[in-house]
């Protein structure tokens, strides 16, 4: 069986979901998949996966690590306009949701879905069928 580590794993949640944060549907926009994603709304949704899948803290990755991990399979870029998580205020509590950024941000460009995907299955030496059955 492949081992992988947790970032390794939620990477191809990622790729397998077809969306990078499952609320980007909040922005209306008819397919979830961004080719141009900010740098904060992947270590938000890397949050949202470390918290649903009990990661320990010892296997986790701070924002640096993940943004070498990153840089090493996805170019990177600056633009305005892209989702990220905002903390929204609810009756009682804070919701997190996605919006779009007026400022300038750090991004990677991940391409097409099968662009993600191939070089996942390259970079983390996955199987070439590893993405055949979603």
């Amino acid at each position: 069986m492949l081992r992988q580590y947790p970032v390794d794993q939620w990477l191809c949640e990622i790729g397998c979901r077809g969306d990078v944060y499952p609320n980007v549907w909040d922005l209306g926009e008819s397919d979830p998949w961004q080719e141009v994603v900010s740098m904060d709304l992947l270590v938000s949704s890397m949050g949202v996966y470390n918290r649903e899948k009990k990661v320990s803290t010892y296997d986790m990755v701070n924002r640096q690590q993940l943004g070498r991990k990153l840089a090493a399979m996805f170019s990177k870029t600056r633009q305005h306009n892209l989702p990220i998580v905002s903390a929204c205020k609810g009756a009682v509590i804070e919701v997190p949701r996605v919006v779009r950024s007026m400022q300038q941000k750090t991004a990677y460009k991940l391409g097409s879905l099968d662009e993600y995907r191939t070089a996942l299955i390259q970079h983390l030496k996955l199987p070439e069928n590893y993405f055949d059955n979603v």
